[in-house]
């Protein structure tokens, strides 16, 4: 074998691979985090200050699991407009939102969730200052 056809199958070996890498790539499904990710991010220092106002209360709402259940506890105060969003980072068609109303304690049921990790964003009113709370649970049916 002399070094044209060495230099021959190296380059196409080389394009084959570069072939191959493109096709696989292009099939993976990369959407973004959010439809309308640039108003989000306009909006960025408000969710910032809303965190801040969070971190600042002596008591706060919080998010437990039991064996059936995913337990939302909200203390007594004034939080108004509770609402909290389960996201799914591989899978948006799987989000899912709750507006908590009139209740201090309020349940879902695990069975409604696919098992496995999801974002917790909790958004809500106290002393008519905006406040978000973000926390990661694991859900394991």
């Amino acid at each position: 074998m002399n070094w044209g056809k060495g230099i021959t199958i190296a380059l196409v070996a080389f394009i084959g691979f570069i072939v191959f890498l493109g096709v696989t790539l292009m099939s993976k499904n990369v959407d973004l985090v959010a439809e309308d990710y640039y108003q989000q991010e306009i909006n960025y220092e408000d969710q910032i200050n809303a965190k801040v106002n969070a971190s600042k209360l002596t008591s706060s709402i919080t998010i437990e699991q039991d064996a059936d259940f995913l337990i939302v506890s909200i203390p007594e105060g004034a939080f108004e407009k509770v609402e909290l969003f389960l996201k799914r980072p591989n899978n948006d068609k799987k989000d899912l939102s709750f507006k908590i109303q009139d209740t201090r304690t309020y349940l879902i049921e695990k069975s409604k969730l696919t098992k496995g990790n999801y974002n917790a964003q909790i958004t809500f009113l106290h002393e008519k200052k905006e406040c978000q709370i973000e926390t990661s649970i694991y859900i394991n049916k």
